[in-house]
């Protein structure tokens, strides 16, 4: 759990778990094409990146 009295000392990170990412659009490819395993990781990891950046300008920009 996340606490408000957490110390340095006892934190612990979780690892990323990509089952909390928004699934990837593969409804129009056949079963067997839809990327599986690392190749799946690597696709949600881009996307997340892309999204990052997105959200980053759209932020400087707003802080202007």
């Amino acid at each position: 759990h996340i606490t408000g009295g957490a110390e340095a000392e006892t934190f612990q990170p979780m690892n990323a778990n990509f089952g909390l990412f928004p699934p990837l659009p593969t409804d129009d490819l056949p079963k067997k094409q839809r990327p599986r395993g690392r190749d799946r990781k690597q696709l949600l990891s881009k996307r997340a990146l892309e999204d990052l950046n997105s959200w980053i300008s759209v932020s400087k920009e707003a802080a202007e």
